[in-house]
């Protein structure tokens, strides 16, 4: 009952705090993009390592330089494409 009462107490202190309406997007919105960042540096590093690693193990070296050859050739239109949607970005803000 007691833990109740304070965790309705301290819901409604954090429903009712004084918060600017234009803050609040904006601390959500770079959370938001910190996130996506992380996750992503987090994918590209176990897809290189864990996977690279598994090639090698399985099928040996020459093998695991390859595939390290094949990844690169998809990650370099995958950063253009990402280079050209930030110039994009750019210059629809300007």
């Amino acid at each position: 009952m007691l833990f109740r009462h304070l965790l309705r107490i301290r819901w409604y202190r954090i429903y009712n705090q004084k918060k600017s309406r234009d803050t609040l997007p904006s601390e959500n919105e770079s959370y938001s993009k910190k996130v996506k960042r992380e996750m992503m540096v987090g994918f590209f590093i176990i897809l290189f390592t864990l996977g690279l690693g598994l090639i090698w193990f399985i099928y040996g070296r020459n093998a695991m330089l390859f595939g390290l050859l094949c990844l690169a050739g998809v990650l370099v239109p995958a950063l253009a494409i990402i280079l050209l949607m930030k110039l994009i970005d750019y210059f629809l803000k300007r």
